[in-house]
């Protein structure tokens, strides 16, 4: 009587078990190849199927995005019975670039920088009236110390009152929108006033572009 009852129990739970919608004992191997990995693991976890896989190039690649891996062969044929709990090892190779799973990143190259532009001669005006007539910002440099015997050894001095201001020398282009000069204070001005500021020889002087 014992013996039966343990039949009977042993019964009744392969019942319980079945009726709590785990997987059956054996499945039918599915045919996989040509799937991704990712899917065909899925496939093989829902009937209990463990999954191991191997590199179809023989260079023992891992496999870190599944996705990216095509099942190219199976251990057990499709159409063979598996059981639960059982390996399947899955030959897989790496899926082409045009197919791969990636994150681009758009790389934009910097604006060149603007080239030194040719300007027109501002040498003899006034700082203001060479802004006005160039269309650019001058950086100015005094060279009164340099040129003119009276503020020899002085130092340079920065320009305020743009009027009162001449220009002597000039770089022979602009970068920018700004053009670098030299000048000296209106009363300076006949001091240096001569040949080689108006063949803008001072501007060796001035650091160009």
């Amino acid at each position: 009587m014992t013996k039966l009852i343990a039949a009977i129990g042993a019964i009744l739970a392969a019942i319980t078990l079945t009726a709590c919608g785990g997987p059956p004992a054996t499945s039918e191997m599915p045919n996989l190849v040509g799937e991704k990995l990712d899917d065909a693991t899925d496939t093989l976890k829902d009937i209990g199927i463990d999954v191991e896989t191997t590199d179809a190039s023989g260079k023992g690649r891992s496999v870190w995005v599944a996705s990216n891996w095509t099942v190219k062969s199976q251990s057990v044929e499709a159409g063979e019975t598996v059981s639960k709990g059982d390996t399947v090892t899955l030959t897989v190779s790496d899926a082409s670039p045009s197919t791969r799973t990636t994150k681009t990143t758009e790389v934009r190259a910097a604006p060149a920088p603007a080239a030194p532009k040719p300007v027109t001669t501002v040498i003899s005006l006034p700082v203001d009236r060479a802004e006005k007539n160039s269309g650019l910002t001058l950086d100015t440099y005094d060279l009164a110390s340099n040129l003119a015997p009276s503020r020899s050894g002085e130092s340079s001095r920065t320009v305020f009152d743009k009027a009162n201001w001449r220009v002597v020398a000039q770089c022979d282009t602009a970068q920018g929108g700004r053009l670098m000069v030299g000048v000296v204070k209106e009363a300076e001005w006949p001091e240096v006033a001569n040949s080689n500021v108006s063949s803008n020889t001072y501007a060796a002087l001035l650091t160009c572009p």
